[in-house]
């Protein structure tokens, strides 16, 4: 895929078209490489507290960092999304709040457009930020950092008042666009991108 300069509508609808078009085994072997290079990273490494999503409709799967995580101990804190009583644009009215996991089988469960969630009466990380590792999903980037997401904005609101030591962003590299032609100011870049055949910083 490659995509030389659009916005960010047009190029989420060509990257639902790569992912819809791209076998699932293609995509698994990506992510399996693109998880072993961030388990590799100083950041994850020294990070004693992972803050990251669950993998849903072919975005880099993320399930082998999070038993990873699990295993050596680190604290491990999954996204939730909630709705304010009132508001009446649907995604300006939601928000994120991370909980910590101890389990992928048993924390999780089906939330907010099907994607798996942690469980409301677990834990609350959103106190500890400061000293957490932020790994995001993305619809796109630039050679520059600048992200693409889903059009819901979680990330920028929640990232915009949560400070992280480091923030990494996961993409694969047909992801990689030349240039976004609407970027915003609140839009937030990831400190590093990894991919199956590069890291960005």
């Amino acid at each position: 895929m490659e995509i030389i300069m659009a916005s960010k509508n047009d190029i989420r609808r060509q990257v639902s078209i790569f992912k819809h078009e791209t076998e699932t085994v293609m995509i698994d072997f990506a992510g399996d490489i693109i998880g072993y290079k961030v388990m590799a990273l100083d950041e994850y490494k020294n990070a004693d507290i992972v803050f990251i999503y669950a993998d849903y409709n072919k975005e880099v799967k993320t399930d082998g960092i999070i038993e990873d995580a699990l295993k050596a101990g680190k604290k491990v804190a999954l996204p939730r999304v909630y709705s304010h009583e009132v508001g009446t644009d649907e995604n300006a009215s939601k928000y994120m709040k991370f909980h910590y996991i101890s389990s992928l089988r048993d924390d999780l469960e089906k939330g907010y457009n099907g994607i798996c969630e942690p469980k409301q009466d677990l834990p609350t990380a959103d106190g500890d930020t400061d000293t957490a590792l932020m790994i995001m999903p993305m619809v796109a980037f630039d050679g520059e950092r600048n992200r693409v997401g889903y059009g819901g904005g979680f990330y920028d609101k929640y990232l915009n008042s949560h400070n992280f030591v480091c923030r990494i962003g996961l993409a694969y590299d047909e992801q990689k666009v030349e240039a976004i032609d609407d970027k915003e100011e609140h839009d937030v870049k990831p400190d590093v991108i990894v991919t199956q055949k590069n890291i960005y910083r």
